[in-house]
């Protein structure tokens, strides 16, 4: 749940930033200082969330519990017990 809360606020700073400039930001360090006074931890890999620009978009994200960057990848609604796969937990932006 930390993990969503953190994707939540950097999705709003990429939004914000959205509607200043037109455009979606690069990385997550361009939210910086302006629109986040830091680029948040992923609280499973250390490191700084991720992120990926889209083609109308960006989705912002952190590794998981399995610590597998999976860039981004967004589990299905409905998940198959057959299903291997790895997932991220992500926040997508579109439009």
């Amino acid at each position: 749940m930390q993990a969503q809360v953190k994707l939540v606020l950097v999705a709003l700073a990429a939004e914000r930033f959205h509607n200043a400039f037109g455009r979606w930001p690069e990385n997550l360090k361009t939210l910086t200082p302006q629109f986040l006074d830091s680029v948040p931890i992923d609280l499973f890999s250390g490191a700084s969330l991720h992120y990926r620009l889209l083609n109308n978009g960006c989705v912002i994200y952190s590794v998981g519990s399995d610590g597998h960057d999976d860039e981004g990848r967004e589990a299905p609604a409905r998940k198959k017990s057959t299903d291997t796969n790895s997932y991220d937990i992500t926040f997508t932006i579109q439009g």
